[in-house]
């Protein structure tokens, strides 16, 4: 099993907009994680040519 390391959300701020501005604490181990994984998103995405908004709705099952 691989290990992402450790994420800790230190603080969520709602905005008035309804969104809101989430920080978090990532060990170094999760900071390389997220970087490798989220290059790799971003490269799949545009190989085949779909935009990072399209890629999440499809995951979510919004669209197909």
């Amino acid at each position: 099993m691989t290990t992402m390391g450790e994420v800790e959300v230190l603080d969520i701020e709602e905005q008035e907009d309804g969104s809101s501005v989430i920080t978090f604490d990532l060990s170094q181990e999760a900071t390389k994680s997220m970087a490798q994984y989220g290059l790799k998103f971003v490269l799949f995405c545009a190989a085949y040519d779909v935009t990072i908004d399209e890629a999440f709705n499809r995951i979510a099952g919004k669209t197909k």
